[in-house]
């Protein structure tokens, strides 16, 4: 993990040695619908809203049509999960998992004027969680930081609005959740989260 914000820190600061690079700061927020992954059948993961929140800031090189952006933002996720209790009854319970998530993306496009510009980006994230959850009324190991990656596709309009779809998949476990007290099962199950984005954002 250290090595990864050790790059990130590297490529944020050549952007601020570019002497010719620009730099724009915006707000951006949006809605979030995860999509949970589970490695057995005991459980059924279903899809859930959340939402983000935060500053970030924009670097263009001098190229025009390349940049760099990150941004750190107040991110929650809804994970619900279907299951069934020692009494053999039916529970849907959830929880909302809350991160601060720093994504840093490489965007490539092109501009149709002053009216609008179109780019695609791709680049990892890092996400710091904000504290435990629990689920099934049993407490499970939510890592402190996960790694992911972003893939997404942007519109921006009058050089100041924004509008975009990020899809960001989860590369490695989310959580890992032990339940022991179910008899006489003795479960084990490892949670994996991806994520699709619809943000707005204003750039100032």
């Amino acid at each position: 993990m250290k090595r990864i914000l050790i790059a990130m820190a590297v490529c944020l600061a050549c952007c601020f040695t570019t002497a010719q690079a620009q730099f724009k700061f915006g707000l951006k927020g949006g809605l979030n619908v995860s999509s949970v992954r589970l490695n057995s059948s005991v459980f059924d993961g279903s899809n859930r809203a959340g939402f983000h929140v935060g500053p970030t800031l924009e670097f263009t090189l001098p190229l025009g049509w390349l940049g760099l952006e990150i941004s750190a933002l107040y991110d929650t996720y809804k994970v619900a999960m279907e299951g069934v209790d020692e009494n053999g009854n039916l529970t849907k319970p959830s929880s909302t998992l809350r991160y601060v998530d720093v994504p840093l993306n490489v965007n490539a496009g092109f501009g149709l004027g002053s009216f609008a510009k179109i780019f695609i980006s791709t680049g990892p994230q890092i996400a710091f969680s904000l504290g435990d959850s629990k689920i099934l009324d049993y407490k499970y190991d939510l890592k402190n930081s996960l790694f992911s990656w972003n893939a997404g596709l942007n519109v921006r309009l009058f050089k100041h609005y924004q509008v975009g779809y990020t899809y960001n998949v989860g590369i490695g476990n989310t959580a890992e959740l032990s339940v022991k007290d179910v008899n006489p099962l003795k479960l084990s199950e490892k949670l994996k989260n991806s994520t699709h984005k619809i943000t707005l954002s204003y750039y100032f």
